[in-house]
């Protein structure tokens, strides 16, 4: 019987499949077995031997049949307040802390949640997870403001990095996409569209030597030639929030000055 036992577990998931939702906003799709000793035993798709999650990084579970299993009611980490319905706060034994407002049992309403290791998110949160307008900060002073959903970058939002590069533009899933400015330490700029985090689409690459780079981007890489007239066009009828390249290219004078 046991030589069958891997195409059984293959053929379930084929057939119905569980998803496990963390609270940093993965999910992953298979079967959830069973909950013992603080862990959850789950087969992720495609693997035959069951992986044991810590209980305290699952948000919920969602049967294949709909059903959810939520890993937030437990208050044993609820060391003040009201972490029901209300304002409260509540510790993970790793160290993670959420410190705000509850409804149901789940944040919902603004909220800090901290870890261990200098992150912070500010800002709101609606069924156990960050969405809405927040601010996430890093131990390494990058920073990004602006919108979130299922505990991700999700909408307009700047990004910004301790060497001054910054990123103002649309995200989804966490990464740029979208029409966004990507402007550079040195002063360089580029203006256009991201996608997957990486330059993809019609931009313009604005350098501070005066070279301007203008048309169709690959994966950061430079394709083929539009005009910078055909580009702005493009962008306007593609993204009713952008308003122009508006973009002056730096003086090697004024650039001495500002040294």
């Amino acid at each position: 019987m046991k030589r069958f036992l891997p195409f059984l577990i293959l053929t379930g998931l084929l057939f119905g499949q569980d998803v496990l939702k963390t609270i940093s906003g993965k999910e992953y799709k298979g079967e959830y077995l069973k909950t013992e000793g603080g862990k959850v035993f789950f087969i992720q798709e495609g693997a035959i031997n069951p992986t044991q999650v810590p209980i305290i990084s699952i948000h919920e579970i969602i049967s294949e049949a709909g059903k959810k299993i939520s890993f937030q009611n437990d208050n044993s980490g609820c060391v003040s307040g009201d972490c029901k319905n209300g304002q409260g706060t509540f510790t993970f034994p790793d160290g993670r802390k959420y410190i705000g407002e509850y409804k149901d049992g789940k944040w919902n309403g603004q909220g800090t949640f901290t870890f261990p290791d200098g992150r912070k998110y500010i800002g709101e949160f609606k069924d156990g997870r960050s969405n809405g307008q927040g601010t996430s900060t890093f131990p390494d002073d990058k920073k990004y403001v602006g919108e979130f959903k299922d505990g991700r970058s999700n909408g307009q939002g700047t990004f910004t990095f301790p060497n001054g590069t910054k990123y103002v533009g649309g995200f989804k899933v966490g990464k740029q996409n979208g029409q966004g400015t990507l402007t550079y330490p040195n002063g360089s700029k580029y203006v256009g569209e991201f996608k997957d985090g990486k330059r993809n689409g019609q931009g313009v690459m604005f350098k501070v030597n005066g070279e301007i780079l203008s048309g169709i981007w690959v994966n950061d890489n430079f394709m083929d030639v539009w005009t910078i007239e055909a580009v702005e066009n493009f962008l306007k009828n593609k993204y009713p929030e952008f308003k122009g390249l508006d973009y002056e290219i730096p003086s090697i004078s004024r650039l001495l000055n500002e040294k």
